[in-house]
């Protein structure tokens, strides 16, 4: 009887459950990673290569700007 007491009890506990599903959560989102691994290269990439024209063109804008002043 106190054994089905102490496993209820044990049962009712629930610290330690936000800790439980933060882990939880945490592995969903490494599995989606893991699942959409190329996508998410794809789409960093494209970013990316946006970001380094956009750059590019600053760059000259600004080198243009003070050789003409």
């Amino acid at each position: 009887m106190l054994i089905l007491y102490k496993f209820k009890e044990f049962m009712k506990d629930e610290e330690g459950a936000g800790v439980v599903e933060a882990v939880l959560i945490l592995l969903v989102v490494i599995g989606l990673v893991i699942i959409f691994k190329s996508e998410i290269e794809g789409i960093l990439t494209s970013i990316f290569k946006g970001l380094k024209t956009k750059v590019r063109v600053i760059n000259a804008y600004e080198i243009r700007k003070t050789i003409m002043f």
